[in-house]
């Protein structure tokens, strides 16, 4: 253990820590970076960039498309003869509509997340890799 006059604080709830502390007792801050990024590696890059389009934004996007078309024509998840007993809904048409475009607003969300996360790699893109 160090002593007193070596020791500082943490950033985030000013609790008193170790200057060999990795993260902070109190709060779990990280306090010393410790993870190692990748090198830039451009061809596992675009590769990455590709499967995110392919499997993350485009299943995102076709969710939402989903959710729009069944939220604007509610009626036919209520009919008594095209829905079996089992599958029937036990709300109302209008909140089930509320609920649809919740779910639509979450997809949207999820795409932004991604976005954001992707530009953040990318202005890093010189220092390491985008994954």
């Amino acid at each position: 253990m160090s002593s007193n006059s070596t020791k500082g604080q943490c950033w985030r709830c000013k609790a008193t820590k170790d200057p060999n502390w990795a993260f902070c007792p109190g709060c779990g801050a990280r306090l010393k970076e410790t993870r190692n990024p990748s090198l830039p590696n451009p061809a596992l890059d675009i590769a990455f960039l590709y499967d995110i389009y392919s499997f993350g934004w485009y299943s995102c996007h076709i969710s939402a498309v989903a959710l729009y078309e069944a939220a604007e024509a509610i009626d036919h998840l209520y009919a008594p003869v095209e829905v079996k007993e089992l599958f029937r809904l036990e709300v109302e048409p209008p909140y089930t509509q509320s609920i649809l475009r919740t779910k639509i607003f979450a997809e949207y969300v999820v795409q932004l997340e991604t976005l954001s996360i992707l530009c953040l790699a990318i202005t890093k893109r010189k220092q390491q890799s985008i994954m």
